[in-house]
């Protein structure tokens, strides 16, 4: 054991509250230069620690479920800087007025036309009810609508009832050139009787 270096003792894996260390104290070259040995305790050399020692114990770790909670918490992405600028757009809009929003309710509390309404409607029931025309029907309205009637040029451009004045000026003596407009009258039956009195001196042509 004598001159034997402390690196080449034996360990111990626990120390003894009354074992000895030998301790160094740098502070102190009496002995040599590079300090001088000393004996201490086991107790001794932890007593000052003792109170930071106790001190430290005290504190209050975390729990299981609070390392779950925490790893849990570290694992959550953040938003990039598109979203950050879209986060502030989006914040940016206007909303709707009061009295939009009560406008919308309004609107959307309408009932619209459904077959059982439109059915029960009374005017519609009347329009649905009036009978259209046939196509018969149509077709003599547009042969009708084709019709020219008789009119002033009409008459006095038809080659029968010319041929048929002439006769009569011709039997009383008369040309056309010799009689005056006003002397002579070509109309239609009804509008000869719907003239009332006729002028004496004026000859009536009727087809």
């Amino acid at each position: 054991m004598a001159n034997k270096r402390v690196t080449d003792l034996e360990s111990i894996a626990t120390a003894p509250t009354v074992g000895v260390m030998h301790f160094v104290d740098t502070t102190d070259t009496t002995q040599n230069a590079a300090g001088s040995s000393f004996k201490v305790t086991k107790q001794d050399f932890l007593k000052e620690n003792t109170a930071a020692i106790l001190l430290n114990t005290d504190k209050v770790g975390i729990t299981p479920a609070q390392a779950t909670e925490i790893t849990n918490n570290t694992l959550k992405i953040g938003i990039t800087t598109d979203q950050a600028s879209a986060i502030v757009l989006n914040t940016a809009k206007t909303g709707i007025t009061t009295g939009q929003a009560s406008a919308i309710i309004l609107n959307t509390a309408k009932v619209g036309f459904t077959d059982a309404l439109v059915a029960s409607a009374p005017t519609v029931t009347a329009n649905t009810a009036k009978v259209g025309i046939t196509t018969s029907q149509a077709s003599a309205i547009v042969t009708n609508t084709a019709k020219v009637g008789y009119t002033e040029a009409a008459v006095t451009a038809n080659v029968t009832v010319v041929a048929n004045a002439n006769a009569v000026l011709t039997k009383l003596g008369k040309s056309t050139s010799t009689i005056a407009v006003n002397e002579v009258d070509v109309l239609t039956a009804a509008a000869y009787a719907a003239l009332g009195t006729k002028v004496a001196t004026k000859l009536y042509f009727t087809t």
